[in-house]
């Protein structure tokens, strides 16, 4: 019996642990946005909580400092998320910002990081999190240094982990000569993260970049395509052509994944209500490719967040969630709650009248005649709440407690229906009625300095008046010749009235800024084009500054390589000396000729005559004595004697 009984118990035990595993498989990735947003983004504290909150994997960012180091922050510049500006006043660019690019590691390690404020303003963005005004000092970190936590939280752990690298913004760093997904590869290279099932995956906004990466590089590690809008100019590619089942399908040859902003999946209302799903994650799924939407904020999100995550586990049906809150997503994904068809057919009715206290979920209620006065949970202020006789239909599943004050019934047709906090003040929303429901002030969606109208009687409840040079509903198209970005660098661009292109378009120029040239200051200026290195040096340019190689540096030197060894000075002197003696003989030689000729056909003086004629008569002598000699040429005689 005992052993039957263990044995039960052993099974017991294997169902659970074989359950928890497939719940495990089954459930959607959570993916921590920039860590995790209860400490300041990506410093290794936030990274680190990430893990603790049991995130699947971590999202980071990656830029490059001037000295090439992979820095893990998430903005071109610093001014969002440090003390640059107190640590660094004056080397800010004209435009006021500091840029990452321009600070090296050493500097940037002076800096404290503290949660994201609005530049220029100490504003903080999200204000619930960690106050931006804390003295707790928080530092950027490096690709290794994150690589080195999480090996280290792995071990500790035993629990494995993974990390999303998203490379900011590669076409930027190019201008610079910089190719930040070559340095990123070498730097997994060197911890031998280099395969397909390693725990690395690299995205960007710039799907060409990803190419590069898969074709040029021949990277096997996991990508993922960031997909979003074209206005946005995160990049230049095309999104409006990737979100296509076309270029999904060119995608599904190079990506693993595509990541895009989570209203291109979902159509929502301004309230933050559910509208209807669109077909790009049905198409990415038909050519195999998995969806990860961002970024899923409870802290901001307008409507209901557990529904919303509902939404796109159960009708979406993505695989995975890029969320700043991982806990909570967690949370409420293994808790798996379905959505009711009819939320008024899953809760039981509720009678309202007579009733002193009423446990409630956040519904609605419709009354012509009778109205129920409560205070709100902080039982500060009274609200008012209409209810039908009989019934509420309830639309969120988050319980409350209301406790009643008063109950009163009342023929009153002129008071319309109210939600949980409604206000007496038709132009008040929120707990306290002192939050303006003018959708301008709110949400202020004109965009490009657009003026914003607020009417009811519209269906988005507001209209813009763009300024000119924009369109579109919300002034989100800019129709001007000197657009933001028409210029790069902060080069000024200023349109040629009366100039036409070919194409009968009004130009522009460009006028660029020290260092940068090109048609909109897109190329980096070659420095050494007004530069002469002396002695045979060759100059090479860089980024606003230029060198001079020399020919030999153990004889060469200076900024111009102008400046020689006294060894070399020797050898030149010397050189120069033997030079000067050769040539003073050659032109003595040769004046001696022509003093000599001139004597001789000017003058008729021939200084040399009777050296000629001596010379002349002594070889005439020796021909003399050389045919005598012939003449009188001894015979010899042969004499014989005969015996």
């Amino acid at each position: 019996m005992d052993k039957m009984l263990f044995c039960m118990l052993i099974i017991h035990f294997i169902i659970i642990y074989i359950v928890q595993i497939c719940q495990g498989l089954t459930r959607p990735l959570v993916i921590g946005h920039r860590g995790s947003a209860y400490l300041p983004e990506l410093t290794l504290e936030s990274q680190s909580m990430a893990h603790a909150l049991r995130a699947d994997v971590i999202e980071i960012d990656v830029c490059l400092s001037r000295d090439n180091q992979l820095i893990v922050v998430h903005d071109l510049y610093l001014n969002a998320i440090s003390n640059v500006e107190n640590i660094f006043p004056n080397r800010n660019r004209s435009d006021g910002y500091h840029y990452v690019i321009d600070f090296n590691l050493e500097e940037l390690r002076r800096l404290n990081i503290h949660e994201r404020t609005s530049p220029f303003t100490n504003i903080q963005v999200y204000p619930a999190r960690f106050p931006s005004s804390s003295t707790v000092q928080f530092h950027l970190s490096t690709l290794n240094e994150t690589i080195e936590l999480l090996l280290g939280l792995s071990h500790s752990t035993n629990r494995q982990y993974q990390l999303l690298i998203e490379i900011k913004n590669p076409e930027y760093h190019t201008q610079y000569n910089r190719s930040i997904s070559s340095i990123l590869l070498s730097t997994l290279n060197a911890y031998n993260l280099t395969e397909l099932n390693d725990p690395i995956i690299i995205q960007t906004f710039h799907i060409e970049e990803l190419i590069h990466i898969r074709k040029n590089l021949l990277s096997k590690l996991r990508l993922v395509a960031l997909l979003t809008w074209n206005w946005l100019n995160e990049s230049s590619s095309d999104y409006d052509f990737y979100r296509s089942e076309q270029g999904l399908q060119n995608l599904s040859t190079i990506v693993q994944a595509i990541a895009p902003n989570m209203e291109l999946l979902v159509n929502f209302a301004l309230d933050g209500s559910f509208i209807n799903v669109t077909n790009l994650t049905l198409l990415a799924h038909k050519y195999n490719l998995s969806v990860y939407p961002w970024t899923f904020r409870r802290d901001t999100f307008k409507g209901n967040f557990e529904q919303l995550i509902n939404i796109f586990y159960k009708t979406v049906k993505v695989d995975g969630f890029i969320t700043s809150q991982p806990d909570v997503v967690i949370e409420l994904l293994e808790k798996q709650t379905p959505i009711p068809n009819t939320l008024s057919n899953q809760l039981p009715s509720l009678s309202c009248a007579n009733r002193t206290e009423i446990s409630l979920s956040l519904f609605t209620c419709k009354s012509n005649e009778s109205y129920l006065e409560v205070t709100d949970i902080s039982c500060r202020q009274e609200k008012i709440l209409t209810f039908d006789q009989t019934a509420c239909s309830p639309t969120t599943f988050q319980s409350l407690v209301l406790t009643t004050e008063k109950i009163q019934t009342t023929k009153s047709t002129t008071r319309s229906t109210l939600g949980l906090y409604g206000c007496p003040e038709k132009n008040k929303i929120g707990q306290y009625c002192n939050i303006s429901n003018d959708i301008c002030k709110m949400l202020g969606p004109c965009k490009n300095q657009g003026h914003c109208y607020f009417n009811e009687t519209l269906p988005l409840q507001y209209m813009c008046q763009c300024p000119v040079g924009f369109s579109g509903y919300d002034c989100e198209y800019d129709n001007r010749i000197c657009k933001n970005n028409t210029c790069w660098h902060d080069g000024d661009c200023v349109e040629m009235n009366g100039t036409v292109s070919i194409n009968n378009q009004t130009t522009f120029k460009c006028i660029c800024e020290y260092g940068y040239d090109g048609a909109r200051c897109e190329l980096i200026r070659d420095m050494c084009v007004n530069i002469t290195c002396k002695n045979n040096g060759i100059c090479f340019s860089s980024y606003l500054s230029w060198t001079c190689h020399c020919l030999d540096s153990s004889l060469y030197s200076g900024k111009y390589c102008e400046h020689k060894s006294t060894l070399l000075v020797a050898k030149q002197a010397l050189s120069k000396s033997f030079a000067s003696i050769a040539i003073a003989a050659i032109i003595a030689v040769f004046l001696f000729v022509i003093i000599m000729d001139i004597l001789k056909y000017v003058f008729k003086i021939d200084p040399v005559d009777r050296e000629r004629r001596l010379m002349k008569l002594e070889q005439k002598k020796k021909h003399l004595n050389k045919n005598r000699k012939k003449r009188f040429r001894k015979v010899p005689l042969k004499v014989f004697y005969i015996s």
